[in-house]
């Protein structure tokens, strides 16, 4: 223990309590990465930090604050990502073993791939709320992370976001792209957009109800940009969609068609505002008037940012980007007759918050502990998969079972084969590059070959003259690249050094959307462009009926409890 070298990736709730254990359990070389800097919001659990460390870096403030329960201990820290090509597998081999404290699925899945290729023993672990667990990964030994199936982001369909909401996140999510389009982006985006929608609108350009309309927000327009934000999002746009539906004939609301509403009198909105300071609290249901009133200040507040060149991305921990999705979101939900949230609920989904406890994060890194002696003492056949529960099971809290050996359908550490179900004729090359290999995949830098041909190639230190050759390249739809139906494609990516052979499985997007409206879900998620099946030697490539979902044994308690990252993407279908 006191002369194994020992590497910590990540510094936070569960980091900061693991390495406190470390310096106090004999170990002496430890080398720890975040990428992360200190948050307010870190501090009820994260014990290695105080308030005047806020915005410095995790590792290097866990290192100085280590030191102190043991000046003797030689810790290195480095404030980095751990996807850099420093941290490659000459880095990974050095270590007698990794252990991970990570709050998201992309860097775990990058540690376990440099940790099967170095061959280096990891612990993995994961809290959320009060559930967690510790497992011990090993090459050919145990099970490895990718050996189960991971949780994915939901993606709701557009029309589902702006024309017929009926869940918070819904309004939600259309609130953070409202706000995007306002603050976030070039000045005069918002509007060149929106002038674009109602130039496709042609039915209603002679209607007299949307003419008197817009002549009404033009002088809003030249009153008060935050009063013509306001009516143009909850009354001109729902107006609109009203009379579209009214006169194409089309039910599309199932007869509780929204209600509009109008932005109120100054005289209404000053008193209002007064009442708004006093009483709004994070955890009460706010009334319509509330978030009325807060939807026109925080407007006020954001404009004058962006007039002042700051322009303003959504971050949860920004006091003017919440309260504009806070309000928006509930106005919109009141329109379309669904619940109101909390600013602390509305806060938890739009940055997918899961509660953090800062016992949760000791109970596992006191587990990571105990592990991490059975694998430096040569006993890793006695390590087990241990799980804490919410509530007691047979008086237990924490229960252990047996590792399983690695999943034979696993691409990453078993088979190294999967096929994928995708339009060739109508996706590219950068689209299976991009959003195959690298994210759904998890590559750094995939480089795509047939046989000996080698069709496209990333890497950190390609010069310009390549880069522009492959961004031609990649404009190539997949069958002009010579990607056909029962093509076996390697995808080799040397910064994890793992080779996967994806045999393509030609999919028409019209017939996946076709298979797709038979779910109940249809109307309401993204419909995906392709889709990942295992690998079966014994298949033939053409027979796509054969092909199963690529799956593990057992679902594993996922974390992001730190995570800034939207709940759900949407997509137009």
């Amino acid at each position: 223990i006191h002369s194994s070298r020992i590497l910590v990736v990540g510094a936070g709730g569960i980091g900061c309590e693991l390495l406190k254990n470390m310096v106090l359990s004999g170990f002496h070389n430890i080398e720890i990465i975040d990428l992360d800097t200190i948050d307010l919001s870190n501090l009820n659990r994260q014990f290695l930090f105080r308030k005047q460390h806020i915005d410095s870096p995790k590792a290097q403030i866990a290192r100085e604050t280590a030191l102190k329960f043991n000046p003797q201990c030689n810790i290195v820290a480095y404030h980095a990502n751990i996807k850099e090509s420093r941290f490659g597998f000459e880095y990974f081999s050095g270590f007698k073993l990794v252990l991970m404290a990570l709050d998201n699925i992309d860097a775990r899945r990058h540690v376990n791939r440099l940790c099967l290729a170095a061959d280096v023993p990891v612990i993995e672990s994961g809290t959320a709320g009060y559930l967690g667990q510790v497992q011990v990964i090993k090459k050919n030994q145990f099970e490895c992370y990718e050996c189960r199936p991971q949780p994915k982001t939901k993606s709701y369909a557009y029309c589902t976001i702006h024309n017929t909401p009926s869940k918070p996140i819904h309004c939600i999510v259309w609130a953070k792209i409202k706000f995007s389009d306002y603050f976030s982006a070039e000045p005069g985006t918002a509007e060149t957009e929106e002038n674009q929608e109602e130039n496709s609108e042609e039915d209603l350009v002679n209607d007299p109800v949307m003419a008197e309309e817009e002549e009404a927000l033009k002088k809003e327009h030249a009153a008060s940009k935050s009063r013509w934000v306001f009516r143009k999002l909850f009354h001109r746009d729902i107006l609109q969609r009203c009379r579209m539906a009214e006169l194409s004939g089309k039910d599309v609301w199932k007869g509780n068609p929204p209600k509009p509403i109008l932005p109120p009198d100054v005289a209404s909105q000053n008193s209002a505002e007064e009442k708004n300071q006093q009483e709004w609290t994070d955890q009460t249901i706010p009334t319509l008037d509330d978030c009325i009133s807060l939807f026109l200040t925080t407007c006020d507040k954001l404009f004058a940012r962006v007039e002042a060149g700051q322009y303003v991305e959504w971050d949860k921990d920004d006091e003017d980007a919440l309260n504009f999705v806070v309000s928006a979101a509930n106005i919109r939900s009141h329109m379309f007759q669904i619940a109101l949230q909390s600013k602390f609920d509305i806060k938890a989904m739009a940055g997918n918050i899961i509660p953090a406890i800062a016992t949760t994060n000791a109970v596992i890194a006191g587990l990571i502990v105990l592990e991490a002696f059975k694998v430096l003492a040569g006993n890793i056949q006695q390590c087990k998969y241990t799980y804490l529960l919410r509530r007691p099971s047979g008086k237990r809290v924490l229960m252990d079972v047996a590792l399983e050996p690695p999943n034979k359908e696993c691409y990453v550490c078993s088979s190294r084969q999967i096929q994928v179900k995708i339009d060739t004729v109508a996706c590219d090359l950068e689209f299976l590059v991009s959003k195959v290999c690298k994210e759904e995949l998890g590559m750094v830098f995939p480089c795509l070959f047939v046989g000996t041909d080698n069709l496209y190639e990333c890497s950190d230190d390609m010069d310009e003259e390549d880069k522009e050759y492959m961004k031609e390249q990649g404009k190539k739809t997949l069958q002009a690249a010579g990607i056909t139906n029962g093509v076996i494609v390697r995808a080799d990516d040397e910064f994890q050094d793992l080779s996967i052979d994806i045999t393509i499985l030609h999919r028409d997007s019209s017939t996946g959307n076709a298979e797709n409206t038979a779910n109940s879900d249809a109307d309401e998620t993204e419909v995906p462009l392709f889709e990942v099946v295992k690998g079966d030697n014994s298949s033939n490539p053409s027979e796509e009926g054969k092909s199963g979902s690529l799956t593990g044994k057992r679902q594993r308690t996922e974390i992001d409890h730190d995570s800034a990252e939207p709940s759900a993407k949407v997509s137009k279908t």
